[in-house]
């Protein structure tokens, strides 16, 4: 892997013209590494990197030779300042790094379910870690897969919030229906019209359960009643 040092504007260069006329500088050569190429649109020879983008402007390609400059000042920076080389974890690590995520954002999704704001505040604060650790150790010479770490932490937190939310919102309405079904034999009319209000407050696959939850109840009296008779 590569570890740009700069742009076209971070290298000495000179014209052809120059050279053959004889206008550089005195010295200018002199224990140097000299790449000779050509930078015209017209070669063809232009490669998109990380210098490459703009924020607003269009993508500005790099020439082959400016490309060459960079490896070759890397190979040097690496021999002579001791400058990192771009390493990569291991993939089993990398792997294992990944599964540890998803499992810490699917547990941080279930436990942001008593607190919405606080999930995403723990949710926000670690994927910015991450990018803050991804950062350092890229200083430091260390590639680790950034992307892939944080969507599957993301993804894990919000599925499980949203899973986690469903199930406690159902156990909430099975609650809710049992109790208030709790008060049929005394109270069957009036009983019969809060299930209904509850009911119409939901969504359909809710009304299904508490339709579920009512009938059940129902035909559990319903079989008391025999039982009583008999």
């Amino acid at each position: 892997m590569l570890n740009y040092y700069g742009d076209s504007s971070s290298f000495e260069t000179y014209n052809l013209r120059s050279v053959l006329n004889d206008q550089l500088p005195v010295d200018a050569l002199r224990d140097k590494i000299v790449l000779v190429g050509s930078n015209a649109l017209t070669v063809k020879n232009l490669l998109l990197t990380p210098y490459s983008r703009r924020l607003y402007d269009m993508a500005e390609p790099m020439s082959g030779v400016f490309i060459h400059a960079n490896i070759i000042h890397q190979l040097l920076s690496g021999a002579l300042d001791n400058r990192p080389m771009m390493t990569v974890y291991p993939s089993a690590f990398s792997y294992g790094a990944l599964v540890v995520w998803v499992l810490v954002g699917s547990w941080l999704g279930r436990r942001s379910v008593t607190s919405v704001w606080m999930g995403t505040i723990a949710l926000l604060s670690t994927c910015l870690a991450l990018i803050g650790l991804s950062y350092l150790l890229f200083l430091q010479g260390l590639w680790i897969s950034l992307v892939p770490a944080m969507l599957g932490f993301i993804l894990s937190g919000i599925l499980l919030f949203a899973v986690t939310n469903r199930q406690a919102e159902q156990l909430f309405l099975k609650r809710t229906t049992r109790a208030i079904m709790q008060h049929y034999p005394d109270n069957p009319a009036v009983t019969r019209i809060a299930v209904e209000y509850l009911r119409q407050g939901e969504r359909q696959r809710q009304q299904q359960l508490v339709t579920a939850i009512e009938a059940k109840f129902l035909a559990h009296l319903d079989s008391l009643e025999k039982r009583s008779i008999k």
